[in-house]
């Protein structure tokens, strides 16, 4: 089903508003009131939310490692 115009002007928006650097990341969040409503913004595109699931999914077995050899490590020092 295609996008309603709306829809469709709204990724185009978001698309166009994607940082590639520190500094143009930090212009963008100067537009609103806080990290949360950046956060929200940038969530509306799709794309991103399907390249942050494949980060989260790469990083899952990574951090459960993380978190265990912590783990023996506090349990060490006590």
């Amino acid at each position: 089903m295609p996008d309603s115009p709306g829809v469709a002007a709204g990724r185009q928006r978001v698309a166009r508003e994607k940082p590639t650097s520190k500094k143009e990341l930090a212009s963008l969040r100067e537009r609103f009131q806080n990290t949360l409503h950046l956060c929200a913004h940038l969530y509306r595109d799709l794309s991103l939310r399907d390249d942050l699931r494949m980060v989260v999914n790469a990083v899952r077995p990574y951090l459960a490692e993380y978190s265990t050899v912590l783990s023996a490590l506090k349990e060490s020092q006590d």
